[in-house]
């Protein structure tokens, strides 16, 4: 199970919401664990940290560089060059997001905590609270995935139906044709629901957010400055308010679907949405058990893919080894397969993206339609 504070610890401290907890033996995990941790010793993982840490300053690189040609394109103000460029340097924000940010911020880049923090502050600078992501996303999404009350990641205000625990609305029958729309928006909803964390110190009406110290409102407050300077600001004194505004809309655009979309596709999928019965009872399965059963790989054979979403398309793997770099993934990926298999507990895997794309609109269809 986590490696971090107790289940139980946190529900009685009011950091997760009153969940069944889950059973304190966990013999799948017991397994996985064991066998892992024979493939990853210690010097494959520091090879795999010096990896990623290439792969982070060569990412890094380029998205410095596409802002800098952005911003030398908009002197000449609004023009279909200066919004592709946008659209590239949006690219190149969630490529920084999906491969450096998030190992960093799961303590996965460094074995020192400050040096995972300092690259973690780059959430900050993009826009999302590294603060409240260690949280929502670490705490409560990695232990209860797809469980209502517990994961964040399935509230969308009623807009999408994401879970059968949620109410059922007409308009949910044709969320698989809206859902784009709907992630057009998604992580710019984020830095709102990030403010109203921060200024009412809950995280919704049973939870509250964790203490932050003084050095963590300085950084949260630091990073929505920097990032209102890098994307409104700064463009808007180059370019023209005008051009910035057209030039932050792509951003927005580009950057919400692009991580909307990949971390959609690894928990509503057919085969990972928990079963109604499931939802209002709360877990019965082990902590491991439970991962499994709401998580999708998709394209795992893909190492394209898998570069540019950070790993992110072996997401069983990087919910059972959260504290694992990215560039492990791939090297136990058979071992997970295998074991799960020994035990009888299915590895849900889609074969490509556009697969995975597929039965995610599947998944919608079937979560507005049926009770």
């Amino acid at each position: 199970m986590p490696s971090h504070t107790p289940i139980q610890s946190r529900i009685a401290r009011g950091q997760l919401p009153v969940v069944r907890p889950f059973p304190s033996t966990d013999a799948l995990f017991v397994d996985l664990k064991a066998g892992v941790h024979q493939i990853c010793t210690p010097t494959v993982v520091q090879s795999a940290r010096q990896r990623l840490l290439v792969k982070a300053v060569t990412i890094c690189t380029l998205w410095i560089g596409l802002y800098g040609l952005m911003l030398a394109i908009g002197r000449d103000g609004l023009s279909v060059a200066y919004l592709a460029a946008c659209a590239l340097f949006a690219w190149a924000d969630a490529l920084v997001a999906m491969n450096v940010t998030h190992d960093a911020n799961h303590s996965a880049m460094f074995v020192a905590r400050r040096a995972n923090r300092a690259v973690g502050f780059l959430t900050d600078v993009i826009g999302i609270s590294s603060h409240v992501w260690r949280y929502v996303h670490n705490s409560r999404h990695h232990t209860y995935p797809n469980i209502e009350g517990a994961d964040h990641d399935i509230d969308s205000g009623g807009v999408l139906r994401l879970s059968y625990d949620h109410p059922r609305r007409w308009w949910h029958r044709y969320q698989h044709l809206y859902f784009p729309l709907v992630y057009l928006l998604n992580f710019s909803a984020h830095n709102l629901r990030d403010i109203r964390m921060f200024v009412t110190g809950r995280v919704d009406q049973h939870t509250q957010l964790p203490h932050m110290t003084a050095g963590d409102r300085v950084a949260f407050c630091l990073g929505k400055l920097l990032c209102f300077l890098m994307l409104w600001a700064l463009p808007a004194v180059v370019c023209g308010w005008t051009t910035a505004l057209a030039g932050l809309a792509v951003i927005a655009v580009v950057f919400n679907l692009t991580l909307a979309t990949v971390f959609q596709l690894a928990h509503i999928v057919p085969d990972a949405l928990t079963p109604p019965e499931f939802c209002r009872a709360g877990p019965t399965n082990t902590w491991s058990e439970h991962q499994l059963a709401t998580t999708a790989n998709f394209a795992t054979q893909s190492r394209s893919i898998g570069w540019l979403v950070g790993g992110l398309n072996f997401q069983i793997e990087h919910h059972l080894f959260p504290r694992l770099p990215h560039t492990c993934y791939p090297l136990v990926s058979d071992y997970v397969r295998t074991t799960c298999q020994d035990h009888g507990v299915a590895y849900v895997e889609y074969p490509t993206f556009r697969e995975a794309l597929r039965q995610h609109a599947v998944a919608l269809r079937t979560l507005g339609r049926k009770d």
